[in-house]
């Protein structure tokens, strides 16, 4: 987890329970926090995000943040690189759609974009090598090692 930051538990209304990441020195709670802080929500304006861009930008960032342990583990700079990457790849990526579907895109952009795509992604840091286990772990399991 990351400096100044802790996972609480918090029981629900609907009696379900649920974790949010607090940070620490902040004297606000999750609850009233904005919503893109909590992680409730993807964008700070009321953004549909169902389209494909929007669910493409949310897997991207999920899955990105997952490969470097967890949203609870990044600082908020690596969160904005985490998301400022996702948005230049999903814009990326529908410029690569145009070119497929045969309209002319204009190159300059593209490799902009590529290069900017390429610099953030240093940015966002190394992704986590998953923990290894013990030979008595794997074994523990009934996965040979």
């Amino acid at each position: 987890m990351a400096y100044g930051a802790h996972t609480t538990t918090t029981d629900r209304p609907d009696g379900r329970q649920g974790s949010t990441l607090a940070v620490r020195g902040s004297t606000r709670s999750p609850r009233v926090q904005s919503a893109l802080s909590n992680g409730t929500r993807m964008h700070l304006g009321r953004v549909d995000g169902r389209s494909a861009a929007g669910r493409r930008f949310k897997d991207l960032v999920r899955t990105l943040e997952a490969e470097r342990g967890g949203a609870e583990s990044l600082d908020v700079g690596r969160r904005q690189a985490i998301r400022a990457y996702a948005q230049l790849v999903v814009e990326r990526e529908l410029m690569e759609a145009e070119r497929a579907a045969g309209r002319a895109i204009d190159p300059e952009t593209y490799g902009q974009l590529c290069d900017r795509a390429d610099r953030q992604l240093r940015r966002m840091g190394p992704v986590k090598a998953p923990e290894r286990q013990s030979v008595r772990e794997r074994y523990a399991k009934g996965r040979p090692a």
